[in-house]
């Protein structure tokens, strides 16, 4: 201190204090062991010293300032409060446990700053340190995914903050000799792998296992940052779909009776389609120029065609039908529909008066629509619907159109053979028809209120043998009006009692009671509950005795399952019947063959998750038949055949299992089923089995319902 600045501190009244002369002693950065270390991970904690010498002491204290700048030199920490006396000598300040997630913005070089300050005078010291993060949370394929379809594929994971990202791909769990490594341009936390790469390696094969890892990398290439165990998945390449779709079917203006159509077409599947035809109709005739040969689509094209076509004299309305003639993988979206009015006749067009649409024409129309809507219909007629009007059918039709409504069918079309445990849904109309099943082993029974009847009494229907429909019992007069009364009742709501008789009706029922049910049923006044097939058909389990039913107890599928037998198959048998021939034949193209199938409802449920196996030896089929079926098993021969069965678990509580696609591939036998529908009955399961040619290739199955 000078002698001025003496004096003025006494002339003021101002305590006398010599100013303290500061110099640095040094950091030190240390972790949670007190070790002394220049990098860390950002799940450590982390420990700040700072240390100097004062030469003059000060009645004043020591004050001390500490911060971390991030690597591009932001302040993310700073502390303040820590304090020494300003006595001579060394000194020193430390900050403890300070986790490094706190300030942690990105791997790098961090630096570490402590001011010190006394009487006016700072000290500044730094010291550097670096901090990584070592795990990666991979996000997108998550691991175990399989099926993975997106174009492009977006890899993704959480950001550890490294400057870029390096990502590796291959097709065994050690990388070894990956088939794929890309980087980021930054700090990006995705990266699209390539749809066509340049290496036919790196080309994504469907169902082969893939793993990829993540690693993060600073701004020189090293290695700060790292995924834990690499994640995998299986691709589904969209080259071996097939979808060409009639996307939109509008009008685009009238002239007279003549109207103009757009019609847009999408190749939706993965490989290019050329020479489809494509056909337009209204009311039944085509259209002009119709149909067109669509020339080359690649995936994703678009193209747009337009059509004329007048509408018939005799029609007030029409249907326009646009279709692109082609057996894809997703025949439903092949075609699509349109319903055209009839100018008013004010509106100048010359014609005479129209007809409305007939009955045939509006069943049609609904086949088309359900079509669209992924409900095929082929096989059915109208003969249950002869209860609606034809303007019924057609509001019918209206609402389908508009989305209002929604149609469901249950069971085989009217020529085919029912399966053996089909139950109908609850119909609707009248008072309601439920279908239950009788618990006390008597098969299917059909629960009526009776009018004067204290109790509700209860009517079974069955049939022998020897019966053949409703004439096949002797029967009173009175039995035999109420029976053919009974038969047309629900014959209207959609049933057809042709195979029952009327055995136990003579002995359950007076002639006093019969008349009253009789006159019930004429009047609309009785509330029916029918249940079941026939016992002649009985349902497996219900009660029946396995020499009742019939030889072959399951019915072939309505329409048979397509069987897909690659063309090596058929190579390898041209090459051997070519024996000593000469040169082997040439090899066959892959076929499709028509398998043989049946369905039904097992005796007894096979637990949540249901059974997906394939039967290769008669002992073992024979004994998982005895849990499917009370009926005798049919023949199989499993010297040159095997059976594919699906039974759905209780936990989906399906209604049907019925297959998709059954095909023979390189790597396996792809079995693709869907169970679906609702109301199982309890302690059965519904199941599907089909018999295709014998082989040792491991099946994969695959429920097209599960995720919807």
């Amino acid at each position: 201190m000078s002698p001025l600045a003496g004096f003025l501190a006494f002339v003021l009244g101002v305590p006398s204090a010599q100013a303290g002369l500061l110099s640095a002693s040094g950091v030190f950065l240390k972790d949670g062991s007190g070790a002394s270390r220049a990098t860390y991970s950002n799940s450590e904690r982390l420990s700040m010293t700072a240390r100097l010498n004062n030469a003059v002491a000060s009645v004043n204290r020591v004050q001390f300032k500490f911060r971390i700048l991030n690597p591009v030199g932001a302040e993310v920490f700073v502390h303040t409060g820590n304090s020494v006396p300003g006595s001579a000598g060394n000194s020193a300040s430390q900050v403890s446990g300070i986790p490094i997630a706190k300030f942690f913005t990105g791997p790098g070089i961090y630096t570490f700053l402590a001011d010190a300050t006394l009487d006016g005078q700072t000290v500044s010291q730094s010291a550097q340190f670096t901090v990584s993060s070592p795990n990666i949370i991979m996000v997108y394929p998550p691991n175990g995914a399989r099926d993975v379809s997106d174009k492009p594929l977006s890899l993704r994971w959480v950001s550890s903050g490294a400057a870029k990202y390096r990502v590796t791909v291959g097709d065994n769990a050690s990388l070894y000799n990956s088939v794929f490594s890309g980087l980021t341009a930054g700090g990006e936390n995705f990266l699209n792998y390539p749809e066509n790469p340049a290496d036919q390696r790196a080309n994504l094969a469907s169902g082969q296992v893939y793993y990829w890892k993540v690693e993060g990398l600073d701004n020189d290439g090293n290695v700060v940052a790292r995924s834990e165990v690499p994640f995998n998945f299986t691709a589904r390449t969209a080259s071996l779909t097939r979808d060409m779709a009639v996307a939109t079917l509008e009008t685009t203006g009238l002239v007279g009776a003549e109207v103009f159509f757009r019609v847009q077409v999408r190749n939706q599947g993965g490989t290019s389609e050329a020479n489809v035809p494509l056909r337009l109709s209204l009311g039944g005739l085509p259209a002009s120029g119709s149909p067109i040969s669509l020339p080359q689509l690649s995936a994703g094209d678009i193209k747009e065609y337009s059509f004329s076509a007048p509408i018939p004299m005799d029609q007030a309305q029409s249907l326009a039908i646009a279709c692109v003639e082609f057996f894809d993988d997703n025949v439903p979206n092949n075609c699509k529909s349109l319903q055209v009015q009839r100018p008013a006749t004010g509106s100048g067009s010359g014609f005479g008066p129209a007809r409305p649409l007939t009955k045939e024409e509006l069943w049609q129309a609904l086949q088309q629509k359900l079509i669209e809507q992924g409900l095929d219909l082929a096989g059915y007629d109208i003969e249950s619907m002869s209860q609606l009007s034809t303007e019924d059918m057609a509001a019918l039709l209206a609402e389908l159109s508009k989305g209002q409504v929604t149609i469901g069918v249950s069971g085989p079309p009217v020529d085919g053979a029912p399966p053996i445990a089909y139950v109908p849904p609850p119909l609707t109309g009248g008072g309601g028809t439920d279908w239950e099943h009788d618990p006390n082993g008597g098969g299917f029974t059909a629960p009526l209120d009776l009018p004067g009847a204290g109790t509700d009494e209860t009517l079974a229907a069955s049939s022998g043998p020897g019966s053949s429909g409703p004439g096949a019992s002797a029967g009173s007069l009175d039995s035999q009006k109420l029976w053919s009364t009974l038969d047309e009742q629900l014959r209207a709501r959609g049933l057809d009692l042709r195979e029952y008789d009327i055995t136990d009706l003579d002995e359950q029922l007076s002639a006093e009671d019969q008349q009253a049910f009789y006159d019930a049923l004429e009047s609309g006044d009785i509330d029916m509950k029918v249940t079941g097939p026939p016992p002649g058909q009985g349902m497996a389990g219900g009660g029946g005795s396995a020499d009742t039913g019939p030889t072959e107890p399951l019915p072939q599928f309505a329409e048979p399952v397509t069987f897909e037998e690659p063309a090596a198959y058929e190579a390898a048998a041209s090459t051997a019947a070519a024996g000593s021939a000469g040169a082997p034949k040439a090899a066959a193209p892959a076929v499709r063959t028509s398998a043989r199938g049946f369905s039904g409802q097992t005796v007894e449920n096979f637990g949540k998750r249901g059974l997906n196996t394939v039967m290769r030896d008669a002992k073992e089929f024979a004994k998982l038949w005895k849990r499917m079926s009370n009926g005798k098993a049919p023949e199989i021969d499993f010297g040159a055949d095997m059976v594919v069965v699906v039974v759905a678990g209780t936990k989906r509580g399906a209604e049907r299992v019925e297959f998709e696609r059954v095909a023979e591939a390189p790597d396996g036998l792809k079995v693709v089923y869907r169970a679906s529908g609702k109301g199982a009955l309890k302690g059965t399961a519904p199941f599907a089995a089909v018999v295709i040619r014998q082989s040792n290739l491991k099946a994969e199955f695959k429920d097209a319902e599960e995720g919807r």
